[in-house]
């Protein structure tokens, strides 16, 4: 006999039947933990697919909304009367020439009035008076008229003294009341529609501008903050991809504000500039715990409130913009999640320049 058949015979029968149940044993375990793998990958590609869906639903929904906001602009542009072409100061010489010639040639009438009066003259007889009787007699009693009554002021006269919507933005108001003004900064690729809905606070935390499930949702104004008041609050989203007020803590950084000072924020019936005064980190305060609660403050429309937020703004301040506020100026207040505790928040808070 050979040793490899020794050795073969050698290997116990006990230790061959061991293998195979430890074999046998990890089997099941496998099988279980590639399921349970291959569940969650499923799962967090359906998530992923179901997101970036979303995402890509909500860019192009945005550039639709753009993309109708710069049609209505171009259509009242072009309704507008082009100015008449000023005369040069050739054709204007010529023209008063050519008056004072017509002038000097056209031969003096006589009137004809002048010249019909002598004839008239003449031509009348003395004529007859009229009877006493009939210049003494009773003049007829005028017909009693009844006062009438004040008209009272209609609705068509309310109706003409309100303020109509811009034109590029009377197609969104029409398509949705609830549609309140449009926020920009070109350097943050923000260029959304801001929505103001009193009756349904935070509905569009969740909901596109037609009212449709979404999870970046629209930027919205405080439902507490006054429709024609002088300071607005907005919120928006930090999305993960940058999208809505995702960027916005940028502003976080000196160099990037110098660059980017100022903000469109037009209303409904107004285009508006504000020029940024203070950034700041803050976040949701406990009930009774102190803290600048930004997120309380919707009206500012008495002096003394318009004071006090302005002094804690500048001392929340991350830097010195410069820019400071009195009472009587319009501010605007951008604010988002942000991750630096829990329930932090970014803002960034501007005043109006035009």
């Amino acid at each position: 006999m050979t040793m490899e058949k020794r050795k073969e015979k050698s290997v116990p029968a006990h230790t061959a039947r061991g293998r195979e149940k430890r074999n046998t044993g990890r089997s099941p375990f496998w099988t279980v933990a590639l399921l349970v793998f291959f569940a969650v990958f499923c799962y967090a590609s359906f998530r992923l697919s179901k997101d970036l869906l979303s995402d890509y639903r909500d860019k192009q929904g945005f550039k639709a909304l753009s993309a109708i906001v710069a049609q209505s602009e171009e259509a009242a542009r072009a309704a507008e009367p082009s100015p008449a072409p000023e005369a040069t100061d050739t054709e204007a010489e010529e023209e008063t020439g050519a008056a004072e010639e017509q002038k000097t040639e056209a031969p003096a009438e006589p009137k004809a009035e002048e010249a019909a009066e002598p004839k008239a003259e003449e031509a009348a007889g003395p004529q007859d008076e009229e009877p006493e009787e009939q210049k003494t007699g009773e003049a007829e009693e005028p017909e009693a008229v009844e006062p009438e009554e004040a008209a009272e002021p209609e609705d068509e006269e309310d109706e003409a003294q309100e303020p109509e919507p811009l034109p590029k933005y009377f197609q969104l108001h029409e398509e949705n009341g609830d549609f309140f003004g449009w926020v920009r900064i070109e350097a943050l690729e923000i260029d959304y529609p801001v929505m103001y809905s009193p009756e349904r606070p935070e509905y569009y935390l969740d909901r596109d501008f037609y009212g449709y499930y979404s999870p970046s949702g629209v930027p919205f104004a405080d439902d507490r903050c006054p429709e024609d008041g002088n300071y607005y609050l907005v919120y928006g989203h930090r999305m993960i991809n940058g999208s809505m007020f995702g960027r916005l803590p940028e502003y976080a950084k000196e160099e990037f504000w110098e660059e980017n000072p100022t903000i469109g924020f037009d209303t409904l019936y107004e285009e508006r500039e504000y020029e940024v005064m203070s950034c700041f980190y803050s976040r949701l305060y406990a009930e009774g715990e102190p803290g600048f609660r930004f997120y309380d403050v919707f009206d500012l429309t008495e002096e003394e409130d318009f004071e006090h937020y302005v002094e804690e703004v500048k001392e929340a301040a991350l830097y010195d913009t410069g820019v400071d506020a009195e009472f009587g100026d319009e501010l605007l207040t951008l604010t988002t999640c942000s991750h630096h505790t829990d329930d932090g928040r970014f803002v960034v808070v501007a005043k109006r320049v035009k």
